[in-house]
């Protein structure tokens, strides 16, 4: 049985090329953005003409309902979710004493909490299961960098999310075989 992963944000950039790298490597394609829906089903068709069954899904992952939209349509067609990539971010750029709450919710929104609903929906399935693999994307900014206290602080969030999800996941769940599939 083929396993499907979702890549978050995948309409364009790093999100698009790996979401055509799995659909190149024969696995089920759940592609996303929550904008640009044009730039989403071109990647769709790039997908299909590689091989995978592709499902492109308009959803703002810093929407819980949207988030519970998103995953109830993969579970219709795919069923599980083996491999979640969060990779969606947006950036909404101004100095600290410039920067309105609205532009910091943005950000953090996307990145961040996006990141954590989408692993809402899927951890305890894959705990379940005995298989899953979660890679949240981060950024080099979560070291800080000017103009982006919103981008950078969703960023070090997510590595510190990864981090306790690492750490859980080591807890709770019997080890799996060497090498992972």
């Amino acid at each position: 049985m083929k396993k499907t992963v979702l890549v978050t944000g995948s309409s364009r950039g790093i999100g698009r090329a790996i979401a055509l790298k799995y659909a190149e490597h024969g696995y089920n394609v759940v592609i996303n953005c929550a904008r640009s829906t044009d730039r989403l089903e071109q990647v769709k068709k790039e997908a299909e003409a590689l091989g995978a069954a592709c499902l492109a899904v308009q959803a703002d992952v810093g929407s819980w309902e949207d988030c519970v939209r998103l995953f109830a349509r993969i579970q219709e067609r795919f069923g599980d979710l083996d491999i979640l990539v969060n990779n969606a971010g947006i950036t909404r750029d101004a100095m600290s004493y410039k920067m309105t709450a609205g532009q910091f919710d943005a950000a953090v929104k996307v990145s961040l909490y996006g990141s954590f609903y989408c692993v809402q929906q899927v951890v305890n399935g894959m705990r379940e299961r005995g298989y899953g693999r979660i890679v949240s994307m981060s950024s080099l900014a979560s070291r800080g960098n000017v103009g982006q206290l919103n981008y950078a602080s969703a960023k070090a969030g997510i590595i510190a999310m990864t981090q306790t999800l690492s750490m859980e996941a080591a807890t709770i769940s019997p080890p799996t075989a060497w090498p992972p599939a």
